[in-house]
């Protein structure tokens, strides 16, 4: 074990290790879903005051971050490294259905909920049930007064 490994703190919910105490707090967020910075614009959630800040970039129609490969522009260093794997990609996750490919597994995991026809994220309020999180997020818009974000 190396003196690295010795200074780090685990995470009890998944074994994840931090360097420091803080950083384990805000890991935490992830497992507790808490959200305590939210966008003055939009009124959107998020768990680190840095996540609000790269947020920031939508309202203001910018997206400072380019791809040097086909110039596609991010509103976050986060959203173009992603995309940045996609050119640089040699395996590829096919879908054995339909034979779509995906850059990522998890991304092709997400798909094949489409052909299982599972939708597991249900509305607690009209019961209408979602393949995914980020459409029971924009669906629960419905029932509040808030508009969706564009």
């Amino acid at each position: 074990m190396s003196s690295s490994d010795k200074a780090s703190i685990k995470c009890e919910i998944c074994s994840m290790c931090c360097k420091r105490k803080s950083q384990l707090e805000v890991h935490m967020r992830v497992h507790t879903g808490e959200k305590p910075y939210m966008c003055g614009v939009c009124q959107k959630a998020f768990s680190t005051l840095g996540n609000v800040k790269e947020h920031m970039w939508i309202h203001a129609g910018q997206k400072p971050f380019q791809c040097d490969v086909c110039t596609k522009g991010f509103v976050s260093r986060s959203s173009l490294k992603k995309h940045v794997m996609v050119h640089n990609s040699r395996e590829s996750y096919t879908c054995e259905i339909c034979t779509k490919a995906f850059t990522w597994n998890s991304s092709l995991k997400q798909h094949m909920l489409i052909h299982t026809e599972e939708t597991p994220f249900k509305c607690d309020i009209c019961l209408t049930m979602f393949t995914r999180k980020a459409s029971l997020t924009r669906h629960m818009l419905i029932h509040s007064d808030q508009k969706p974000a564009t």
